[in-house]
């Protein structure tokens, strides 16, 4: 059987870790480890090992129809008018992106990216907020500090942490749920971060940006890196997140929640989503169907299947992200450039608004001018730039819940894809005073549903069911829950 090798990056997470991928006669996929993959040395995570089980490549649709790609292209062309949002969160390539915005220019708009604290957060944090600490800067720091779980949220970075580990560093994780790999676990609140944490420029912030963060939050960490002289990096969960926003941030853009919500009230008519599922992406995956039904167009530019084409009027497949001519740039600020020579999302935008077919060459050359180089080099990386701004005034309070369920973000939040970790995780207290037992299912139940699932009694703080999966009864980031067997 003959096979295309493409030199390419997962599309799991903001890691951006290289890969290659085989494609066989009969369209199915293998993943080979590229040893030479400067981010990952040829390591993968469980996410990138199963990719070939989990990516199902797009069909194009009108009006729920299979159509051909010069059909479909037509109909969005006419379906995208004035008053249309856009939204892409950083799921393919900065070019595409770009051109993306070309399309949003036209018609008076601009392209989300997803990402709502950018907007609630001062302009001069947005470079600390975008490109982080390079990863080999993880493993000469003292110290360490993190606010995710690295080995459910970005799995990659484990194997840099417990390298700083060998090198005399002392890791704190701060969260819900105590990590293994920590020398200390606390459970403490933003009033306490200052002094309990004790950083100094010598140590480093790893956090989590995604389009459900809290801005005060995410205001909160960048006042204790201020303070501290503490380098921060902020994760991801979408490969091309970065680039996305090296590309947009100058623009004024909505949350997803807030899209949604201008979708409920009847202000937005036509979406247009590129690579951005948005019912796998909101943990409230309800209320988004029920958003989405209400529009007149939902116009989706993708190179996969996923649930939000099962109920797009209009899908415009593109190729495969493997295939695509372009550039990502991961948490670290690395510009990577697959083997991919595919343009056929920028040739069906550049379509739409009458551009020439030789889009691609325009977008790149803005690509590389934005980035400030004459050509990608993934070897290469910006020094790192924390710029000076001022301290904020923010007193961000938790909503009191008695039982909350958590949700973590992860590479699996990817539609129909099963992870291992198919549990919700609480301490042993909770499941002895809710009569919980072995092997029997927990039943949770919220304002939106109820659903049972398997448990682990894992080191978790009190009131917490931590889930690294989306349940259907999920309202948000936390959500008030009440458990039974």
């Amino acid at each position: 059987m003959n096979e295309n090798i493409f030199t390419t990056v997962c599309p799991g997470c903001s890691m951006a870790c290289g890969m290659y991928v085989r494609e066989k006669d009969d369209g199915t996929i293998d993943i080979d480890w590229r040893k030479d993959a400067v981010v990952n040395a040829g390591k993968l995570c469980r996410f990138g090992v199963r990719l070939p089980h989990n990516l199902k490549p797009a069909t194009s649709k009108v009006d729920g129809a299979e159509a051909d790609l010069s059909d479909a292209v037509a109909a969005a062309g006419d379906a995208i008018g004035d008053g249309a949002v856009f939204v892409s969160v950083g799921n393919t390539t900065c070019e595409e992106h770009l051109a993306l915005m070309k399309l949003a220019e036209s018609k008076g708009a601009v392209v989300n990216t997803g990402m709502g604290a950018f907007s609630m957060v001062p302009s001069e944090c947005h470079p600390t907020m975008g490109v982080g600490i390079p990863f080999d800067a993880i493993e000469s720091a003292k110290k360490i500090v993190l606010f995710i779980d690295p080995y459910e949220q970005y799995p990659l970075l484990v194997r840099r942490i417990l390298a700083s580990k060998k090198n005399g560093a002392t890791v704190t994780a701060v969260g819900c749920k105590a990590i293994s790999l920590a020398d200390e676990n606390k459970a403490i609140g933003p009033d306490s971060y200052e002094a309990e944490l004790a950083l100094d420029s010598d140590s480093v912030i790893i956090a989590d940006l995604n389009p459900s963060s809290d801005p005060e939050q995410v205001m909160v960490l960048l006042n204790l890196a201020k303070a501290s002289g503490a380098p921060i990096i902020f994760m991801k969960p979408f490969v091309n997140a970065v680039g996305c926003d090296l590309a947009s941030r100058k623009t004024a853009q909505k949350s997803l929640d807030q899209i949604i919500t201008e979708i409920d009230s009847g202000e937005i008519k036509t979406l247009v989503c590129m690579d951005s599922d948005l019912i796998e992406i909101m943990p409230d995956e309800t209320a988004v169907r029920e958003a989405l039904e209400k529009l007149d167009n939902l116009v989706v530019i993708t190179s996969r299947d996923s649930a939000t084409t099962d109920v797009a009027n209009i899908v415009v497949a593109t190729e495969p992200f493997y295939k695509k001519a372009g550039t990502v740039v991961n948490a670290e600020g690395r510009a990577i450039a697959g083997s991919g020579a595919g343009t056929d999302g920028i040739d069906a935008i550049g379509s739409m608004i009458g551009q020439p077919v030789d889009l691609f060459s325009e977008v790149n050359a803005a690509v590389l001018a934005t980035l400030g180089v004459d050509a990608v080099d993934e070897r290469v990386i910006p020094e790192y730039e924390k710029p000076e701004y001022a301290a904020m005034d923010v007193s961000p309070t938790a909503e009191a819940v008695e039982t909350a369920l958590v949700y973590a973000y992860n590479p699996f939040l990817w539609n129909g894809i099963v992870d291992d970790n198919d549990f919700v995780e609480m301490n042993l207290d909770m499941v002895t005073s809710n009569s919980l037992l072995k092997g029997i299912p927990v039943r949770i139940a919220s304002d939106r549903g109820e659903v049972a699932v398997r448990f682990k009694v894992s080191d978790v703080a009190p009131g917490v069911v931590l889930s690294n999966v989306k349940l259907p009864m999920t309202t948000g980031m936390v959500t008030s829950v009440t458990l039974s067997r």
